[in-house]
C-alpha cells in the first residue's frame, strides 16, 4: 500500500496587521513527514511564502505579506508537500490599523536595599507593568520632584534626570529631599507610543552626617563630654547618639549610656590616669552616621588623697609643717599643696599658702604660746584632695624675755633677802619651769640662788656684812632666758641701839647747824608723808679717822630729827642709828656727813 501525504496542518492562523496579515500554524499530527510548506494568498492567487524544512529544520512556521489593504478580507491556504503528495488548510485575516498599547498593571517603584523612603545611595528599581497591544520593548524616564506627581512628564514640579533611562537608578545626593517617579512607555499595535507614571517615592533621605567638635572634660574615673550637632541631619530629627570610648587607642570600642538628643554626656566607670578615645555617631529613622572624624583624647582624674602623715616643728612664732605625697594623685600630676591652720581648734581654717610645690613649709606670722593645728592637701586638675590634718596641736615658742627685779628686802639678821620679780612682757609661750635668782659676792662669784615658781624667792644662809649682787632668769620648756638687770643689796650695816647714844635735846641742838636744822626738818616732812614705818641714820664710813665724831654726830642728827617727826605726826616711826657702812647707793640726806636712810 502506498505511503500517504502529509495530513494538515494545525492551529492555523491568520492575525491582520497595519496592512499586513501573519499567518502562523504547527505541524501536521498525522501522515507522512512535511518537507515544506507554502503559503498562498487564494485571494490576490499568490504564493506568499515557501518554507523548506529539510534544508532549514528550525525555521519558524509563520509567514507575513505586507502591503496589502486595511479592512479587506483575505484568504490564505497553508499546504504541506512531501514527496507522497501534499494537504492544505484555509484560514482568513483582516489587515487593520493597529492598536494602541493599553496598561493593564502600572510599573511600580521598588528599593532594592529595602528602606521604606529612599535614601541617598540606595538603588531604585522600576517594573515594566503589564500591556496590551504592544510591539517592541518599553523604554524608561527617571524623574526628580518637589513634590509627588503621576505626570512627571508635564508636571512643571520635575524636571528628568538627566540619563537615567534604565529600569534601575541609583539616588544620588543631588535627588536629597526630592521625590522620585519613573515613566514607562510602550509603543502600540498602531506605532503609537503609551506612557505611565509609577506612584512617586520619597522624599528621598539619608543618614545623617557625623557630629563635630567632640571635646572632653575630666572627671574623676570619667569624662564630660560635648559635642555638636551634625550639619544635615538627612532630612530627619536626631533621635539620638551612639558614644564610645577607647582604652586602646581606637583598636577596641565600647559604647557609652548617654540618653536622649542631648549633645553631652558624662561617662562615669572609667579608670583614672588612663587616656580614653571619645567619638560620637548620630542616629535618626534613617539610621546612624559615620562617627566623628577624630576622636577626643581625655584622661580621667579625681583629686588627690591625702598626705600620707603630716609633721610640725615648733618655732619662734613660726612652725615648721612637712608631709609626704598622697599615696594616690587621682590619675592626675600634683601639681602643688595647699597648706592650711587653725588658731581654734579646727573650728576655722586660714590658709598660709594656696599653692606650694614643696612637701614643707615654714608658717610664719603665728603667735607664740598658741596652740595651732595644720592640715595639707594635694593639688592637681581635678582640683584639692583630701586634707591630711595633724592629730595634735602644734605650739610656737621661743625663749622667753628676762625678767626684772622689783624689789630685795633684806631679813633682820642681815643673812639673807627675799627678791620679788616681776615676769617679762613676752614669755615666748613655753610653760614655765621656774624662775632663779643668782647671788654674787663682790668678786663676781655666785655665792647663792633661789629657785622658785611664783614671783617671790627667798635667799638665806650668805655672810652679813657686805654687799651683793643679784640677778634672776626666767626657764620655760623651750630654755633660759638672759639675765636680769642687776640689783644690789647691803647687808654690812650694823645696827646701834639708838636710845643708848642720843644725848639730851638740848646738847643735840647746840652741836647742830642752822642749816641742818632745815634740811632734817625737810627730810622729817617726806619721810612722813612717804608712810615710811622706819628711817636709818648713818654717818660716812670714810671718815674712820673721826668715827667718834660722826657717830656723835649721827646721834644728834638722830635726836633732832625724833623731834621734827614728832612734830610732823610720825610718832610711830622707827628711828636706827648705825656707825660706818657705804651709803653711796641708798637714797637719803646727806647731813654734813651724816645720811638719813628711809626705809619701808
Amino acid at each position: 500500500m502506498p505511503n500517504p501525504p502529509p495530513g494538515e496542518v494545525v492551529d492555523a492562523m491568520a492575525t491582520g496587521g497595519k496592512t499586513s496579515a501573519t499567518v502562523t500554524w504547527q505541524a501536521p499530527l498525522d501522515g507522512t513527514t512535511p518537507t515544506s510548506y507554502d503559503v498562498f494568498n487564494t485571494t490576490t492567487n499568490e504564493l506568499v511564502c515557501h518554507i523548506d524544512v529539510v534544508a532549514t529544520p528550525s525555521a519558524a512556521l509563520s509567514c507575513t505579506q505586507t502591503g496589502l489593504t486595511n479592512g479587506q478580507l483575505y484568504d490564505f491556504s497553508v499546504v504541506a508537500n512531501n514527496e507522497f503528495g501534499s494537504s492544505d488548510a484555509n484560514v482568513q485575516a483582516t489587515p487593520s490599523a493597529g492598536l494602541p498599547a493599553s496598561v493593564d498593571i502600572s510599573p511600580v517603584i521598588t528599593d532594592l536595599d529595602g528602606n521604606p523612603t529612599p535614601l541617598v545611595g540606595d538603588v531604585l528599581s522600576v517594573s515594566d507593568g503589564a500591556w496590551s497591544s504592544v510591539t517592541g520593548p518599553v523604554s524608561y524616564q527617571w524623574y526628580s520632584c518637589s513634590a509627588p506627581s503621576s505626570a512627571p512628564a508635564t508636571d512643571v514640579n520635575c524636571s528628568p534626570v538627566v540619563g537615567a533611562t534604565k529600569s534601575t537608578f541609583a539616588v544620588t545626593g543631588n535627588e536629597f529631599g526630592m521625590y522620585l517617579t519613573a515613566t514607562v512607555t510602550a509603543t502600540g499595535t498602531d506605532d503609537s507610543t503609551t506612557t505611565v507614571a509609577a506612584a512617586s517615592v520619597g522624599p528621598v533621605k539619608d543618614v545623617p552626617s557625623a557630629p563635630i567638635n567632640v571635646a572632653g572634660t575630666p572627671l574623676p574615673n570619667g569624662t564630660h563630654l560635648t559635642w555638636t550637632a551634625p550639619s544635615n541631619t538627612g532630612g530627619s530629627p536626631v533621635t539620638g547618639y551612639i558614644v564610645q570610648y577607647s582604652s586602646d587607642g581606637g583598636l577596641t570600642w565600647n559604647n557609652a549610656t548617654c540618653a536622649g538628643v542631648s549633645t553631652s554626656c558624662d561617662i562615669t566607670g572609667l579608670t583614672d590616669g588612663v587616656a580614653y578615645n571619645f567619638q560620637v555617631a548620630a542616629v535618626t529613622d534613617m539610621g546612624e552616621s559615620t562617627f566623628t572624624p577624630g576622636t577626643a583624647v581625655v584622661t580621667p582624674v579625681s583629686a588627690p588623697s591625702a598626705p600620707n602623715f603630716i609633721l610640725t616643728n615648733a618655732g619662734d612664732g613660726s612652725v615648721l609643717v612637712e608631709w609626704a605625697q598622697p599615696a594616690d594623685n587621682g590619675g592626675g600630676s600634683i601639681t602643688g599643696y595647699v597648706l592650711q591652720y587653725s588658731p581654734d581648734n579646727g573650728v576655722t581654717w586660714i590658709t598660709a599658702t594656696p599653692s606650694t610645690p614643696y612637701t614643707a613649709y615654714t608658717v610664719t606670722g603665728l603667735t607664740n604660746g598658741t596652740p595651732y593645728l595644720f592640715r595639707a592637701a594635694g593639688l592637681n586638675s581635678a582640683g584639692t584632695g583630701t586634707y591630711a590634718v595633724t592629730s595634735t596641736s602644734t605650739t610656737p615658742v621661743t625663749t622667753p624675755n628676762a625678767p626684772s627685779i622689783t624689789t630685795v628686802i633684806p631679813n633682820s639678821d642681815r643673812t639673807g633677802f627675799t627678791v620679788n620679780l616681776a615676769p617679762p612682757t613676752h614669755t615666748g609661750g613655753g610653760a614655765l619651769v621656774s624662775y632663779t635668782v643668782n647671788v654674787y659676792d663682790a668678786s663676781g662669784i655666785q655665792v647663792a640662788y633661789c629657785e622658785t615658781t611664783s614671783l617671790s624667792c627667798a635667799v638665806a644662809g650668805i655672810l652679813p656684812g657686805a654687799t651683793y649682787t643679784i640677778d634672776a632668769v626666767l626657764t620655760t620648756v623651750v630654755g633660759t632666758s638672759p639675765r636680769s638687770r642687776t640689783a644690789h643689796v647691803n647687808l654690812s650695816i650694823v645696827v646701834v641701839a639708838v636710845n643708848k647714844y642720843i644725848r639730851g635735846w638740848s646738847y643735840a641742838q647746840r652741836d647742830i647747824t642752822d642749816g641742818m636744822r632745815k634740811a632734817i626738818g625737810a627730810a622729817a616732812r617726806l619721810i612722813v608723808a612717804g608712810n615710811n614705818k622706819t628711817v636709818t641714820v648713818t654717818g660716812f664710813a670714810n671718815f674712820t679717822a673721826k668715827m667718834s665724831l660722826s657717830r656723835d654726830r649721827a646721834i644728834n642728827v638722830a635726836t633732832y630729827l625724833r623731834h621734827e617727826l614728832n612734830r610732823f605726826g610720825g610718832r610711830a616711826i622707827t628711828i636706827k642709828t648705825v656707825t660706818g657702812g657705804n651709803t653711796t647707793k641708798f637714797g637719803g640726806t646727806v647731813l654734813n656727813r651724816v645720811v638719813v636712810i628711809q626705809g619701808r
